[in-house]
């Protein structure tokens, strides 16, 4: 599945690609400002870290459940447990936090190289 993504992505037009940056920044600059407010919401009420699990069965325990049996059936009940659910229960702050330096770091301005050869 990695590889028909990877495949797929590959093959995009280079604009496409070139054009996806500003919204992979915007996306990750929504992230971290919702993984500021989680950070801060936590720290203000004088609670124990909120996970990032328990804040998606507080918004939506449909969409929980839902996700849940999507991934068991399709990927095994394995994936699920301990990989997904081990990720879930981090900290709010620190997987949103995570997810937006990973698409910034996506979404970056790449330096242009110029060689001439002389």
């Amino acid at each position: 599945m990695l590889l028909r993504w990877y495949l797929a992505l590959k093959n995009l037009p280079k604009r496409l690609a070139i054009a996806s940056g500003p919204v992979l920044r915007l996306v990750a600059a929504l992230l971290l400002l919702t993984a500021v407010i989680a950070l801060v919401a936590d720290w203000v009420h004088q609670r124990p870290w909120t996970s990032s699990a328990d804040y998606w069965q507080s918004l939506s325990p449909a969409s929980y459940a839902n996700a849940g049996k999507l991934v068991s059936r399709a990927l095994g009940e394995w994936v699920w447990n301990p990989l997904i659910g081990a990720l879930l229960a981090l900290p709010a702050y620190v997987l949103l936090g995570a997810l937006a330096l990973a698409l910034g770091y996506a979404g970056r301005r790449r330096r242009r190289v110029n060689v001439y050869v002389n």
